[in-house]
């Protein structure tokens, strides 16, 4: 498997331009806390601890 950073070093132009785009959305979904949107009183109501 190929890491990110050498498929965008080995394409040109447009193609190039479509890895780094795809490379920064799936690196800011992975930092993306899991629970963004939701409000502390509905989050509350989610948990479910023993």
């Amino acid at each position: 498997m190929r890491s990110p950073a050498d498929l965008i070093m080995s394409h040109e132009g447009a193609e190039r331009a479509t890895y780094v785009r795809e490379s920064k959305t799936v690196i800011h979904r992975y930092l993306e806390p899991p629970a963004a949107g939701r409000t502390t009183e509905g989050a509350s109501r989610d948990i479910h601890t023993p």
